[in-house]
C-alpha cells in the first residue's frame, strides 16, 4: 500500500471513530438509548443524608459495644488470674469447733 494513501486514510479512520462514539454518546443520554429520559428522584439526595446518617449513627455504636467488649475481656481476665492465683495457693482446712463436754 502506498504511504502517501496510507496516511491520507489514517486521519479519516480515527474522525470517523471518534463522530461515531459521539453519535452513541449522543443516542445513550438524549436519545433512544438505555439511560435516554430518566429522571433523577427529587427524594433521592434525601435518602442519600438519611442513610449516611444511619450509617454514622451505627458506627458509633458498635464503637460503643466494642469499647465494652474491651472492658468485660479486662475484667474477665482479672477474674481468671484471680482464681489461678487461688488455685495455687493450698487450702487451710479448720475443723469445726466443738463443744466441750460439761
Amino acid at each position: 500500500m502506498d504511504p502517501a494513501l496510507f496516511g491520507l486514510i489514517q486521519p479519516l479512520v480515527a474522525v470517523s471513530a471518534l463522530l461515531t462514539v459521539g453519535i452513541a454518546v449522543k443516542f445513550a443520554v438524549f436519545g433512544r438509548g438505555p439511560i435516554a429520559g430518566r429522571r433523577v428522584d427529587p427524594g433521592l439526595e434525601q435518602r442519600i443524608a438519611d442513610l449516611e446518617e444511619r450509617l454514622a449513627q451505627s458506627s458509633d455504636f458498635i464503637g460503643q459495644q466494642a469499647e465494652a467488649l474491651a472492658d468485660v475481656e479486662e475484667r474477665l481476665d482479672f477474674a481468671e488470674r484471680l482464681l489461678a492465683q487461688r488455685g495455687q495457693e493450698p487450702r487451710v482446712i479448720e475443723e469445726p469447733h466443738q463443744p466441750t463436754p460439761v
